[in-house]
Formats: structure tokens, sequence, C-alpha cells
């Protein structure tokens, strides 16, 4: 009797407090039981994490003893660890034991066997043996397997989980799988010969392949040239032949123009930009190509000037290279009709005079000498306008006399190089009538190098010249309007530019001795005119 009453006075309480607080408490037991399943997932993540990297690693030195080596390594994107890619294409991941306790499971070499640790300690099994993760055959041995008891204490078992044994520290201890820490337990980085794995305070060198560093690089072409819009790919070639760490960086020295993106090249605008790329193995291993950027797709300078003259009427062109045919003007007439500002059109088609930079394009402003032979010259710079755009471009001239020279112009250009025969001669519109006939062959994209002995031999003109650009000229030489009489005619040929030298107005002149295009003379010359097409 008298322990029932015992019980029942320690009941009484129990009971009072639990009628007070379970109203108010239910929440806050919910949210402990709540916390408690987030303990017990955190721990078996903890526990697979732990497993997760001792079967890792036990890959790894499985991999190693068939001859693999790490071919490369990243981080993963969560920066929990790292995956390995092996030589043979197969992958391993190593996570870091970051903000808990983990047991620092590793291995330890001894005359060729590789045993596992505990904590830099040889792991033993119940006889107290060694416990080997890699034999000196290669072949991997036993998998410890990691757990946490209901204590939060780490165990481990030897025999796939038939058995556990508490995992102690060096004091003899049991390990609590709780704890926290601010720095990860793995980290990965490499030299010229391996990777090197810091896991749990250990350190594994293990070899590389794929990260042979380059020690130059060629990049192909050097030169490209691209129209506004279009986009075009670089090759790469590094060496040594067996170089694998190939990844670079990109740049280009003005974006507004070109951009690069691995690789491939965009043209934004007209101009030219530098595009450089460098090892990330070695910033000093680097290489470099130029991309110049024209407008829409570019024609050869002389395919810009009109096949013939403009006629007497000014709305239009004459349809022969009979001189006589062609419409006579001073300089201010010129202008007004056909300056660019005119906007000149024929069936829809913009035409203008040419400045003086444009006639360049055609004739140099130094001596073509046709009537007599004369020294090459050679390395010519020359600032000329094609297609809007002015240069300064080379050529190279031949002068062999007998009314003909020979040139290999704008030789640095790679939209322009193009092989030109000059040729004070008859003209088939009318008997006795002369002319300058101009000859253009295109050079672009010949790879067999052209040079001045090749092109000053007229069988060279005479074959494969289906694609040839010809202009004739006729040598109709100036009105004066006063006498109404044509003066020089068949001798000399005169054409206007728009541009000026003070007073004096510039054009274009030849005669069977000589053309230039540097030639200034009064504005009420009246001679005949040759337009460019617009751009």
């Amino acid at each position: 009797m008298q322990i029932m009453r015992k019980v029942r006075w320690y009941l009484y309480p129990l009971m009072i407090l639990f009628m007070l607080s379970s109203c108010t408490n239910l929440d806050e037991v919910n949210g402990r039981v709540n916390d408690h399943e987030k303990r017990i997932k955190a721990l078996e993540q903890l526990v697979k994490q732990g497993n997760d990297n001792t079967a890792a690693l036990q890959a790894l030195l499985v991999k190693v003893g068939q001859q693999n080596t790490i071919s490369s390594y990243e981080p993963l994107k969560d920066g929990s660890g790292y995956v390995l890619t092996m030589s043979d294409g197969s992958k391993i991941t190593l996570k870091n034991g970051k903000d808990a306790l983990v047991p620092a499971i590793g291995v330890k070499e001894d005359n060729g066997v590789f045993y596992w640790t505990l904590n830099d300690n040889y792991l033993l099994d119940a006889a107290g043996n060694r416990v080997i993760a890699k034999g000196s055959d290669g072949k991997a041995g036993v998998t410890p397997k990691l757990r946490i008891n209901r204590k939060k204490q780490w165990e481990v078992s030897y025999d796939n989980g038939a058995s556990w044994t508490p995992v102690l520290d060096e004091e003899g201890k049991p390990v609590l799988a709780v704890g926290s820490s601010d720095n990860t337990n793995l980290s990965i980085e490499s030299d010229d010969t391996y990777v090197i794995i810091v896991y749990n305070g250990k350190t594994y060198k293990i070899p590389h392949s794929g990260m042979a560093k380059p020690t130059s690089i060629t990049l192909t072409p050097k030169e490209m040239v691209l129209e506004v819009g279009a986009t075009m790919s670089f090759t790469l070639k590094f060496e040594p032949a067996n170089t694998t760490n190939k990844e670079v960086t990109w740049t280009s020295d003005n974006e507004k123009i070109v951009t690069v993106k691995d690789g491939v090249v965009t043209a934004h605008a007209v101009g030219t930009a530098i595009i450089s790329v460098v090892s990330k193995a070695d910033v000093k291993v680097r290489a470099t190509a130029t991309v110049r950027v024209r407008g829409a797709a570019q024609k050869l300078a002389l395919e810009y000037v009109t096949e013939y003259n403009v006629n007497p009427e000014g709305n239009g062109f004459v349809k022969t290279h009979l001189g006589k045919s062609s419409g006579y003007y001073t300089w201010d007439e010129a202008m007004e009709r056909f300056s660019r500002e005119k906007n000149f059109k024929v069936n829809n088609v913009g035409y203008h005079l040419p400045s003086y930079e444009e006639w360049c394009s055609i004739i140099p402003k130094e001596y073509v000498y046709l009537g007599m032979p004369n020294s090459d010259r050679l390395d010519s710079k020359e600032t000329v306008s094609i297609g809007g755009q002015i240069q300064e471009l080379t050529c190279d001239y031949r002068f062999l006399g007998q009314g003909i020279a020979y040139a290999i112009r704008f030789k640095d250009s790679n939209s322009q190089k193009s092989a030109w025969r000059y040729q004070f001669k008859d003209n088939p519109a009318g008997a006795g009538e002369k002319m300058l006939e101009i000859t253009v062959r295109s050079l672009v994209g010949v790879k067999t190098p052209i040079k001045l002995d090749d092109i000053s031999k007229e069988s060279y003109w005479q074959n494969n010249n289906s694609n040839d650009i010809v202009r004739r000229f006729p040598a109709a030489g100036y009105l004066n309007r006063v006498i109404d009489s044509y003066l020089f005619y068949n001798e000399y040929g005169h054409y206007w530019s728009s541009s000026e030298e003070g007073n004096l107005a510039k054009f274009m002149i030849f005669s069977d001795f000589f053309s230039y295009s540097d030639y200034a003379h009064i504005k009420s010359f009246c001679i005949t005119v040759r337009l460019f097409t617009n751009n």
C-alpha cells in the first residue's frame, strides 16, 4: 500500500506538468523531432561521404596499379570536392569533410603494399594484422566501411559490415562524428610530374598525364581578312606534340572591330585588330595574328572605274572609245555635275568624279615610264583610296619601254594584290586613234609566288586571262573652245579629279612617254571625264 502511495505521489506532479505544458509545448516537441530527423539525415550523409571517399581512394590506387594516370581534375560545381579524370576515361570523385569530424582514412605504403590507415595509424583487423588496401600485384584489398553508432561515434568494419570496431583517436578515445571546421580537408594541385592530393592531412603524389605544358603555340592563319559580320576560326598548334594542357586565353586588342571567343573571331567594323592567344599553363607562351575587316566584298581598284567616258550631254556615258565622242568639261562644270555631293546616277547606280587618291589607285603619282626603259622601282609606298578607304600600300614597277610597263601593285594587301600592265597603243575605235589600256589580274589567294619577271612576259597575259579587268582611256587631248579645236588629240589623255591644289585642279595625264596622276592645271582647262562607282 505504501508503495502505491509513493507511485501516486510521483505521478501526480508529472501529470500536472504534462497537462500544463501539453498545449503550449507541442510545437517545441515537434520542432525537436524535426531537428532530430535533420541531425540523423546529416549523420547519414556523413557516413555516406566517409564511405564514398574510402571507396574513391581505393579506386584511385587500383587505377594507379593498372598504370593509369590522372589526365585532369576540376572542382565540383558546389565546391564540395573534385572530380579526377583518369587516363582511361574513368572518373573518381573526392569530397571535402568540411563541417564534420570525419576520420582520416588514408593509405600508407610498406614494401610495395598499400595499407589502410586511420588518423595516420595502420588499421588492424581483429587478429591485429594490417588491413591491405592494394597488394603488390595491384589488386584491391579490403575496403573498410564506416558508420556512426547511437553515441554518435565512428565505427569501422573490415568484413563488409558483419562486425564493427570503434574508431579511436591518438589517445585511444572514440572519435565523435560531430564538430565543425572552417577548413576543408581536401586540396589538389599539380606540378610538372604529379597531381598532388592532400586529403585529411595526408599527401598523395600521383603521376599525371594530359598536363604537359606547351613550349610554343602557332596560330593559323597569321593574317585574315573578313567582311563586316563575318566569322572565321583560328587553328592552334602546340609544341611539343604530346602537349595536352591546351587551356588558353583569347583576347582582341580592339573589340569594337573584332571579338574572339574560343578561337572564333567575329568582325564588327572596318579596321584592324590584333588577336592574342596565351597559354594558361605558362603566360610566356603566346601567339598573335592580325585580322583586317573590310566593308562589302571589295572589288579590285580598276573595277571602280567606269568603262566609258561621260557623254557631251552630261547625263550618261558614251558607248565607244572614240575620243571625240566624249564630253569635254572644265573642272567647275565637272564638279557641278559629278561631285559626290551631286549624287549623280545612271540607271539608279551612283557615280562620282574621283579624288586624286582614287586616281592614284589606278595610276601612281610617280611616273609610269612607257616610252623608254628605266630601272625597276621597287617597294614604292603609295597612298591610295580604294572603295572609300585610304591606305598606304606597296608596289613594284618594271619599265621596258616601247609603250609598255608592268607592275605588281598593293602586294601587301590581301584584297588588292594584283598584276598590272600599262600600254599606250592603237585604239581600235578609229583609224589613227590612240589610247592607254590598263589590264589588271588579281593575285589574291595565288599560292605560287608571282614576281615581276613573270608578269613582264607577254605570255603571262596571253594565258588564263578570262578574269582580267581591262579599262581603255582614249588619248582625247583637250578642247580649246575659243577656236573650237582639239589640241594634242591622240597624243595626250587628260582626266579630271575632284581634288584641288591651290587655284589649280589635279588630273590624271598620259602620253606615249609616261603616265601619272599628280598633275595640276588651271580649272578652265576643258578635258574629258571618267567617273568611279560609289562605294
